[in-house]
Formats: structure tokens, sequence, C-alpha cells
């Protein structure tokens, strides 16, 4: 056989499986124990790059278009929902639409539907239609979280699936929805310090109502029937291992649920170098953070302060705080947000930049706390017209925020001058966050959190224009 030959014929058989790469994936051990498993609500929990995407996008297709190669499936058309986060997490490069997109026969679906890189797959709303072929009239829709219950309150679908744990609210509110057509709910994620409150999921899993996998991130996991190797070698995967915090190790491997952790997460923190009673320069940039809360301890505001901020050696400051006693109210909060300052000879208007989290509240409390509330409670309190009062901003939340804030911190505390002296100083004043510096291991439940928060927010703010190099090198 000639050269020109070979290549012909490797043309030849490109050209016959384009479009046909659902029916040519081999799947791992894991893999099939998942596609296998005919349970109401299936939950896989694994490490990274251990193939739960590909599972679960396999499931999708297959399901649509009733060719499920390891149990018997209801005969389409199927009404399919697939939601996340966000648009932004499902249809980034590499996200779960690119991926999606990649194993669909586009000969079966409306020619009008396109996938845009970057953006993800086209529609108002975003769904793939099957007009030919063995799953004719099945719909794939998509949508995110952040559209809450509402999403699907009032359909009724044969299949959800869920990429990325959902809120509570939202996951009860599809169990409703699936009933009628006796139909399947399938989550998948890795666990990361940022994601919402998962107790519930755990318990219905302790429990036995939903079906759980776990696979870790083994060479083994990662090495497809018939495939001549793994896509991802032993000793690879224990070097990426060895290169993690240690707080997060256990969730990226394993898919630990939290973080496992034997020392403090910020690991450059050391309380007889960064407690200091020294105060920032005049002209110092003045910030505060805020993080809502309505129980016990969890509402928290941090006053800090920076210079240096644009430049390669940013100095921070974290001078006082504010911790919610018992439940408070907006009013409250806005009290002492202003005894704080009023502690440090500062009033509102001082301040350069405000940040607070995501509206927050208790229903059992009926209480519920946002920025703007809050900041028509410190202009009223401070006498200033609510136009002259700046806007408290809200920080940018994304899958790993929480870690990328923490590496962060974890920087600066690590940066010192020549003589010794510290980048990074907590006053007495401040002596809860202080104590979120010494003692936090990644548990989202310690309510030390709340505090880290605050002034995790007001940092990143200040100085969000670091080179990220900077931050991650000595991970």
């Amino acid at each position: 056989m000639t050269p020109a030959s070979g290549l012909l014929g490797a043309r030849r058989i490109a050209n016959a499986t384009a479009g046909r790469k659902l029916d040519y994936l081999r799947y791992t051990k894991p893999q099939k124990r998942f596609l296998a498993d005919a349970a109401p609500v299936v939950l896989v929990r694994g490490g990274n790059q251990t193939g739960k995407t590909l599972g679960i996008h396999a499931d999708i297709l297959h399901s649509a278009r009733g060719t499920h190669p390891f149990q018997k499936c209801r005969r389409p058309p199927l009404n399919i929902v697939v939601l996340s986060e966000s648009w932004e997490q499902m249809g980034q490069a590499g996200g779960f639409m690119e991926k999606l997109w990649a194993l669909v026969p586009k000969s079966e679906i409306d020619p009008k539907i396109r996938f845009d890189p970057g953006r993800g797959i086209t529609g108002k709303p975003p769904r793939l239609v099957f007009v030919k072929g063995p799953g004719k009239g099945s719909v794939i829709s998509f949508g995110t979280y952040r559209q809450g219950a509402r999403r699907s309150a009032g359909s009724t679908v044969h299949r959800v699936y869920l990429d990325e744990p959902p809120p509570g609210s939202v996951y009860q509110e599809l169990i409703v929805r699936v009933l009628r057509f006796n139909g399947k709910v399938r989550i998948g994620f890795t666990p990361v310090l940022d994601m919402p409150d998962q107790r519930y999921l755990r318990e219905l899993v302790e429990a036995g109502e939903i079906s759980e996998h776990n696979p870790w991130l083994t060479e083994a996991n990662c090495w497809p029937a018939g495939n001549p190797c793994a896509w991802l070698t032993q000793a690879r995967i224990d070097r990426m291992s060895r290169s993690l915090p240690e707080a997060v190790r256990a969730m990226r491997i394993e898919g630990s649920w939290s973080p496992v952790l034997t020392t403090q997460w910020l690991s450059n923190y050391d309380k007889r170098k960064h407690i200091s009673i020294d105060v920032p320069p005049q002209g110092a940039y003045l910030g505060v953070g805020i993080d809502h809360g309505t129980n016990a301890g969890k509402q928290a505001a941090i006053l800090f302060a920076a210079v240096g901020r644009s430049g390669m050696k940013p100095k921070v400051w974290f001078l006082d705080e504010y911790i919610g006693d018992g439940i408070t109210s907006i009013e409250q909060d806005a009290s002492g947000i202003r005894e704080m300052l009023d502690r440090n000879r500062l009033r509102c208007r001082d301040v350069d930049a405000w940040i607070g989290d995501r509206p927050t509240g208790e229903s059992r409390y009926l209480v519920r706390k946002s920025n703007n509330q809050l900041r028509k409670h410190l202009a009223y309190q401070e006498k200033m017209q609510l136009r002259d009062f700046p806007a408290i901003l809200t920080p940018r939340k994304y899958h790993g925020s929480v870690e990328h804030g923490l590496w962060r911190l974890n920087d600066v505390m690590g940066r010192f001058d020549d003589d010794g002296s510290p980048h990074f100083r907590v006053h007495p004043n401040a002596s809860r966050f202080a104590e979120f510096c010494e003692r936090f291991a990644g548990d989202n439940a310690d309510p030390l959190k709340d505090v880290g928060d605050a002034g995790r927010y007001i940092l990143e703010l200040a100085i969000r224009d670091l080179p990220m190099t900077h931050m991650i090198a000595r991970y």
C-alpha cells in the first residue's frame, strides 16, 4: 500500500465516522457503572478528569435518541433539561456545551442550530432539537440555577441533568417535574470550596434516596476498555496531586465532599509577624468588605486599607471588624459598621470602596439583606442623600472563586520587605479575622468563613490588577 492510498483510506474512515463519535465511544469502568445505573436519581461525585462529563453527555444523547447501550430507555421523543450554575460556565471554551456539541450527530438535529465557541449552543433558550434519526422529536433544553426553580415550574420532563450541585430549592422543584413520566435525574460534579451548601444531598445519599458513584482520579479510572493506554498516567496524576494545596487535594483527586486538612489553609500566616498595631499612611486606599447573613455571627464587615495596590508589591491592613451579635437586622448592621468606622475616626464618606456579598435571607426569620438595603440605611444614618453614597459593589463569583481568593490572601501574607516588614498586617481590633487567618481549614460550615469572605472580597477588589502569575507561583 502506497502512502497516498493509506492517506486516502484514513480520510474515508474519518468521513464515514464524522458526526458519529457517540457510536465509537469507549468507556471506563466507572463510566459504565454510571451509565448502567437505572435508579431514579444518580449522583456522580468524582475527582477532576475522571470522565464524569463524558459519561453524562453519553447518557443525555443516548437517552434522547433511544440508543442507550447499557439500559432500557423510554422511546423518543423525550423532553430533557440540562441545568448548570451559569451560562458562562456552561458555554465557556472547553466547557459542558462544547464537549456535548462534539458528540451530537449533526445530521439529526435542526440545521438552524449552531455552536458559537466561547458562548455555547445558540438559541433562546439554547436547545438541541432532533428532527431526524432515532431521536426525532426529542428536545434538549438548557438553563441555569440563577433562573431559579421557576425555570422548570409548570413543565413536565423525562430527564434532568445537573452540571454542578444545585441549590436545594431547584432540586426539590425538579424532582416533582419528573414524577409523571417516571423520569430520571442525574447530577455530576467535583466538589470545590465555593459550592453551595450540599448537606441536603449528602443526607439523601446516606439515606439511600440517591444512588451515588465516587470515582477517584487514578490511572485505572482513566483507562477506557479497549484503549491501548489511559488518558492520564498514575505518575502524572501523582505529580499533579503533590502540586495541589493540601486543603483541596482530597476534593480534586477523590471527589471528597469537604476539604481534608491537618494544618491551617493560609500557610503563610504567622500571628507573630502579621498582628500589628501599625496604621496605614495618610492617603491610603480605604475599603469595607461585607458578608451578609442573618444567623448569629454570620453578618460581618472588615475595614481595610492598602497602598501600592496597582504595583507589584501592595501592602494591606485589616484594621477593624464588625461581627453581627445574634440575629441582626439591617438597621443594626448599618449601625455596627458606622461604629467600626467611628473607632477609627472615619466616616462613611472617607471610604473609597464598598463591596458586599449577594443578597441573602433566612425565611424562618423573615429577614432579607442586600447591598442596596444596607446602603440605604447607611446613607440615612449618616444623613447623606442616597445619590451621594457610593454603590456597594458585588464580588464576581465563579467556579473556584473561593480557592482563588484564599490563594491571593496567602500570597500577600508571604511577602516581606528586605528588613522583614510584612506586606500583610492585621490589627488586634480585627481579632475574628485574625482567627480566620490562623484556623480556617476550608470548611464551608465554619463560622469563621464569613468574616474571611468579607476580608477577601475587599482585598480582591483592591489589588485585582496584580498579575496572576505572582498569585499562584508558590503552588
